[in-house]
């Protein structure tokens, strides 16, 4: 799969951008704060409806402009698509091939993508949040069928929460019976959202290992394991247990104004050779892991596909050392993705000479 043109109109800083790729690698080079991460979250958001940036809508548009509009022209296994994305300050529209969409899933379906950001380089030792955001993202595109289920959870999560938080506050009383059907609604959906993370981990695992045994960071073994969120009293069943957690956690929960157990607090740990990780790894072991999981993403997509996705590189080269950037790079020509990747040009990068070269100063992209 890869972009074949690029059309960007009032995306941040960017005014108008209209491109055609024909090539597997794009570099876009520049300065600080000229529009290079700008120019690879419009790509994001094309493949996946949202932003890698916690922003409001009003935030992707350039100043003293109604609206910004992104527009990419893809091929994917020899078939041509367009995808449209509309952004207002109240609302999002998104178009493939030019008819509207009307779930998430068939975006997520149809173009593949996998980001690599100097962020994820604190995935391991980071919060919480992070990881699930990293598990959640491979398990929509693994299973794009799962984003119905996704926002199925945060919706019942978010009504919960509405319900314990006017308690709290003493603006009505609690209604029972309501919130025993919103328990309902976590329990069925939140089961599910737990299974296809666990469903996706496994998927990873397998390759996570063979790059982390490839950069000499396990001799032995490595294990990763999904915290749930939910104390399991019942190993065949997370339903059960998920109910049986919120029962009991229900007076503190009164207390907070929120749910307290659940996917939403769940986490991943990882031990390599027996030892926790995020305690005890270097921090080069700690980014090999970081860049083994990427690369299983990417493997991943490829396996479930057919095709390799397309991969975005934000400057993490400046982030990783010689070896770790030119088994990246390596195993990227290996996988033959086309790559989108930004750099300020302290480093030097072992692309194919083969390649489309930009380089964009404030907002404006020219190729060189």
């Amino acid at each position: 799969m890869y972009i074949e043109r690029l059309q960007l109109k009032n995306f941040r800083n960017i005014e108008s951008i209209n491109t055609a790729v024909e090539k597997s690698w794009v570099v876009i080079s520049g300065n600080n704060a000229q529009g290079k991460t700008n120019l690879l979250e419009a790509l994001y958001i094309a493949s996946t409806g949202q932003s890698f940036r916690k922003s409001l809508l009003s935030d992707f548009i350039k100043d003293n402009h109604e609206n910004s509009i992104i527009r990419c022209q893809i091929i994917k296994q020899n078939v041509r698509h367009q995808i449209d994305v509309q952004l207002q300050k109240t609302k999002r529209s998104i178009r493939v091939d030019d008819k509207p969409l009307r779930s998430l899933t068939k975006l997520l379906s149809l173009m593949n993508i996998v980001a690599f950001f100097p962020d994820d380089l604190m995935l391991v030792k980071g919060s919480p949040e992070g990881r699930r955001k990293f598990i959640d993202r491979c398990a929509l595109s693994f299973y794009p069928d799962s984003a119905d289920i996704f926002k199925a959870f945060r919706r019942s999560l978010k009504e919960r929460n509405s319900i314990l938080r006017k308690y709290q506050r003493q603006e009505q009383k609690l209604d029972v019976q309501l919130l025993k059907a919103f328990d309902e609604q976590l329990i069925k959906y939140g089961a599910k959202v737990h299974q296809y993370r666990k469903d996706a981990l496994d998927e990873l695992k397998k390759y996570v290992e063979h790059y982390l045994l490839e950069f000499n960071v396990i001799k032995d073994s490595l294990e990763i394991s999904l915290e749930p969120g939910v104390p399991i009293h019942d190993i065949n069943s997370f339903q059960s247990s998920y109910r049986r957690a919120l029962a009991e956690s229900m007076q503190i929960d009164q207390i907070r104004g929120l749910t307290t157990v659940g996917p939403q607090r769940s986490d991943l740990l990882f031990n390599l050779d027996g030892k926790e990780a995020k305690s005890f790894a270097s921090q080069g072991q700690q980014r090999s892991l970081v860049l083994a999981l990427k690369l299983a993403e990417l493997k991943v997509i490829e396996e479930k596909v057919g095709c390799a996705p397309l991969l975005i590189l934000d400057d993490v080269s400046s982030e990783l050392d010689q070896t770790r950037t030119e088994y990246l790079f390596k195993a990227i020509e290996d996988l033959g993705c086309q790559v989108w990747i930004s750099t300020t040009g302290s480093v030097d990068l072992k692309i194919p000479k083969e390649n489309h070269h930009f380089n964009i100063t404030n907002g404006a992209l020219k190729e060189l």
